[in-house]
């Protein structure tokens, strides 16, 4: 009987599998910032400089919180390719269920900071100007739901690092 993750694992070391994996990789990392080259001048253009700057310490911001996986997406990819090493396919599943579902716990522990904190850190700490106040306001909110996802996302990644 066949296995649902049937396959030769030496198969997925092979040096040319391996080099066109790290090369769509690194495609898909240099992919956003040849995006944001032509990106950049236009949000400039249409945001203005002070809304901009806005968006700016919202990406900063975002790429905070998404540092509180707390290291889980490389657990998630270590347990799996062990697992994927050792033949124990059947144990995969619970390793992907059970850290999405803590990923997911802190993401959403993590929202419901960003949402507390959002009428302080734009009416004070981010020094945002009195007539953005109220659209960053809104803006944060929206970002604090977003927060779940981003931490989510490398859990997702993870499982896809551990298959290749």
């Amino acid at each position: 009987m066949k296995k649902r993750h049937d396959y030769n694992l030496a198969s997925l070391t092979r040096t040319g599998l391996l080099a066109r994996n790290t090369l769509y990789n690194l495609l898909g990392q240099a992919a956003p910032f040849a995006a944001i080259i032509f990106a950049l001048p236009l949000l400039t253009h249409h945001l203005g400089a002070a809304r901009f700057g806005v968006l700016g310490l919202a990406w900063v911001v975002l790429g905070y919180f998404g540092l509180f996986d707390l290291g889980l997406g490389r657990v998630i990819t270590k347990l799996i390719a062990e697992k994927l090493g050792a033949h124990a396919e059947e144990e995969i599943n619970d390793i992907i269920w059970t850290g999405l579902g803590f990923m997911l716990l802190i993401g959403l522990a993590m929202m419901t900071l960003l949402l507390l904190l959002a009428p302080v850190l734009v009416a004070s700490l981010l020094k945002i100007p009195q007539e953005l106040q109220r659209e960053s306001y809104i803006a944060f909110v929206f970002l604090g739901f977003c927060v779940p996802a981003v931490i989510l996302t490398s859990g997702l990644r993870a499982i896809l690092e551990a298959y290749q």
